[in-house]
């Protein structure tokens, strides 16, 4: 609960700080219906985004977030270490895969 609460603060100081001229038009998730998932704060640049991962993976970042120390292990990193997303579903399965047995 602590991190929700942290995370609502923190939200909302960058909501605060930032102008319309630094807000994002054309994220296309933005007009998705994806309510279900929970609200967005448009005024502080947050969006729903995609990351393609395998089934055995999901659980683990559930519990953990994601460790930047394991960014790039399937795949490389093209535009160096960091966690990728993608507002695109369809870009993102190309990044995901199934488990091996």
């Amino acid at each position: 609960v602590k991190l929700w609460q942290d995370y609502v603060a923190r939200r909302r100081a960058i909501a605060e700080k930032l102008q319309e001229q630094d807000l994002l038009m054309n994220v296309l998730t933005a007009s998705a219906d994806m309510k279900v998932l929970g609200d967005t704060e448009i005024n502080c640049n947050e969006f729903l985004l995609f990351h393609g991962t395998k089934p055995s993976a999901v659980s683990n970042i559930i519990e953990n977030d994601f460790l930047l120390k394991l960014a790039g292990s399937h795949r490389g990193t093209l535009y160096g270490s960091g966690c990728y997303f993608a507002e695109s579903s369809s870009k993102a399965d190309e990044y995901a895969d199934d488990d091996k047995e």
